[in-house]
């Protein structure tokens, strides 16, 4: 058992980091995003209405048993809204984003496959690295692809 509690404790220092790093930018995002939608009323009302889902649906994914689900979660958020931004706006790479979460997707079957330290350290770093995304995509939405707010 002191190996086990010496792998979480070593596999907690690799997750820190990137939990403090990621973690705020995707809460920071939601913030803008929603702050966004509530500031731009000329963007379509049903991407209005998307917008303002995205908080709900990631608590929704929150509550899912199991890191792999909470990633598959997340990625399907992820695809959704950029697919639902390039539609409000074509200078929204949902190309490049739905491809990105598809290789995380990937990831994360070749992950469930693993088991023991190997996968919980994967599954952090996909976690992470969804996270990441998340918060990417949610940022380029708010400001539009080419950096300026979209109309």
């Amino acid at each position: 058992m002191p190996g086990t509690a010496r792998a979480v404790l070593a596999m907690a220092a690799k997750a820190g980091p990137l939990i403090l790093k990621y973690g705020p930018r995707v809460a920071g995002a939601v913030a803008v995003l929603t702050k966004f939608a509530h500031d731009n009323p000329g963007i379509p009302a049903w991407f209005r209405a998307r917008l303002r889902d995205v908080p709900q649906q990631m608590e929704d994914v929150q509550h899912r048993h199991g890191d792999a689900a909470k990633i598959a979660g997340t990625l399907g958020i992820i695809r959704d809204v950029a697919r639902d931004a390039k539609t409000a706006d074509e200078r929204i790479d949902a190309e490049g984003y739905v491809l990105r979460a598809d290789r995380l997707e990937r990831g994360l079957r070749l992950v469930e496959a693993q088991e023991g330290h190997e996968r919980k350290q994967r599954l952090t770093q996909l976690k992470a690295d969804t996270d990441a995304l998340l918060a990417e995509v949610l940022e380029a939405v708010t400001r539009g692809e080419d950096g300026a707010r979209p109309a």
